[in-house]
């Protein structure tokens, strides 16, 4: 596999969590030609390692499609500021 234009920052559980926009993960043959172009969106968790050889059926990424994060590329503390509850 190949990253194109993946930035990702690895959270407490050593898990890589994408923090680009327009990433994609490309399976590669062994002499180099490109098989396939998937696009992986932001939040999602990147199941291998770039140079990784993958099997047929490998899971690639993993997407949570019911939530939308808000993923940091610094360490830091949150504070929210006016919020309003249950509107």
């Amino acid at each position: 596999v190949q990253f194109n234009d993946i930035r990702f920052v690895t959270n407490r559980d050593g898990q890589d969590i994408v923090v680009s926009r327009k990433g994609s993960i490309k399976i590669l043959s062994e002499d180099g030609r490109e098989l396939q172009d998937v696009q992986v969106p932001y939040s999602a968790t990147i199941l291998v390692k770039e140079g990784q050889a993958v099997a047929v059926d490998a899971e690639l990424v993993k997407v949570d499609p019911h939530n939308d994060y808000i993923v940091s590329e610094k360490e830091g503390v949150v504070e929210f500021v006016d919020l309003v509850n249950n509107i």
